[in-house]
């Protein structure tokens, strides 16, 4: 419980398009439908999210995610832990997709 009222990003496991959302409170308690994102301290919430949101994490989110019912796409784990992301962020951030 303590990882997760903690500020973090969230997304769908199940989406029109991938998108991740900032909690800055860590007030929302995800449930069966919703991963959540804890960057390393030395991350930036906003950063992270506009890179997540951004086009080319689109592009490969939508070339690497399953395809559930009506084109919506699956944001899975596995997927998620393979995610390319700036070296800015460092290796740490991809075993922290979770």
């Amino acid at each position: 419980m303590e990882d997760i009222l903690q500020p973090k990003l969230l997304c769908q496991d199940i989406a029109e398009t991938p998108q991740f959302w900032i909690d800055e409170e860590g007030d929302v308690v995800p449930k069966h439908s919703v991963y959540y994102l804890i960057p390393e301290d030395h991350v930036d919430l906003e950063e992270l999210a506009e890179y997540l949101n951004g086009p080319e994490a689109r592009a490969w989110l939508e070339a690497n995610c399953q395809m559930a019912a009506n084109g919506f796409y699956r944001l899975q784990t596995t997927v998620m832990e393979d995610l390319p992301v700036p070296e800015r962020f460092g290796e740490v951030i991809q075993d922290t997709l979770i």
